[in-house]
C-alpha cells in the first residue's frame, strides 16, 4: 500500500496543487534513511523565499513508539550510527529538531514557513493500542491516520490506504467546488 499511497499523494500534489519538481520530492526505497530525510528537509526549506510558505511532509509506512514513548517512523534502509549500531527509525522529536533548525536558517535569510506533517502509518502508538506514545507540543501541524485505541485501517488489494484516499478525495472535491476545475493553489489564492 505504501507505493500506492505515495503515487496517490504525488498525483494530488502535482495535478491538484500544481507542485512540480524540484519542489515535489519523493524519497523511496533505499533513499529513505535519516540522513536523506534530514537533507530533504534542509533542501526544501532552503528554497523558500519570503513568508507564507508551507512544507508538507507525508510519511506512509510503519511507525511505532520507542521505550521512552517517542513516536518513531521506520525507514527502509539502515545506517550505522556513531556507536556502531544500526538506526532504522527516525524519532518524531528528531524530525521536529530538524524542522526547527531549518526554520531558524530560513528566518536568517528572511524567509518563513509552516509545516504540515501527515503520517499514514499502521500503528502510531499514540493512538493505536496500547496508547503508549508521549507527544510533546510542537510548532508544526500534524495529522495521523489512526484513531484513539485503533490501528489505522488497512487498504484492500492495491488500493491506497483509507486515510490517504480520504485526503485525496477531499482535495479532489474541493477543487471541483461547483465552479469548474481549479487547483488547490488557485483556491488558496481566492480564499
Amino acid at each position: 500500500f505504501a507505493r500506492t499511497n505515495i503515487e496517490r499523494m504525488r498525483a494530488l500534489l502535482a495535478e491538484k496543487a500544481g507542485i512540480a519538481e524540484p519542489a515535489l520530492q519523493v524519497l523511496r526505497g533505499r533513499d529513505v534513511h535519516r540522513d536523506a530525510l534530514q537533507a530533504a528537509v534542509r533542501d526544501a526549506a532552503g528554497r523558500f523565499r519570503g513568508a507564507g510558505n508551507l512544507l508538507l511532509l507525508y510519511f506512509t509506512g510503519h511507525a511505532g513508539v520507542d521505550a521512552s514513548g517517542i513516536p518513531v517512523f521506520f525507514t527502509y534502509y539502515t545506517t550505522t550510527n556513531a556507536s556502531g549500531g544500526f538506526e532504522q527509525v527516525v524519532p518524531r522529536d528528531d524530525l521536529h529538531a530538524w524542522l526547527a533548525e531549518a526554520k531558524a536558517a530560513a528566518r536568517a535569510r528572511g524567509a518563513e514557513f509552516q509545516v504540515l506533517l501527515i503520517v499514514d502509518a499502521c500503528r502510531v502508538a499514540l493512538l493505536a493500542p496500547p496508547p503508549l506514545a508521549r507527544i510533546t507540543p510542537s510548532a508544526d501541524w500534524e495529522w495521523y491516520g489512526t484513531r484513539e485505541g485503533r490501528f489505522a485501517e488497512a487498504p484492500s488489494g492495491d488500493a491506497a490506504s483509507p486515510f490517504t484516499e480520504a485526503i485525496a478525495t477531499a482535495a479532489d472535491q474541493l477543487t471541483r467546488g461547483g465552479v469548474g476545475e481549479a487547483t488547490l493553489q488557485q483556491l488558496a489564492t481566492q480564499a
